[in-house]
């Protein structure tokens, strides 16, 4: 499991997907969706931005779930 608040690579960092495919390792990326993004706004670091923040990732793991679920059995069987 990759949680990446920052999903793209930058500069000769690549992204968190590219850097397991690398590694040889099945992993699913989980990172912010678009109403996270907005919720986040530009800063990360804005602690206002805090609530908002965290009511749009419970909100997005619903959506991830079944994924999450898949791939934690397949690294468990």
């Amino acid at each position: 499991m990759v949680l990446a608040p920052l999903p793209r690579g930058f500069g000769p960092i690549a992204s968190p997907g590219r850097q397991a495919e690398r590694l040889g390792v099945d992993a699913i990326v989980v990172s912010p969706d678009q109403a996270a993004v907005a919720a986040i706004g530009k800063n990360v670091l804005d602690p206002a931005a805090r609530s908002a923040s965290a009511r749009a990732g419970y909100a997005q793991a619903s959506t991830v779930l079944p994924d999450v679920r898949q791939a934690w059995d397949r690294a468990h069987d």
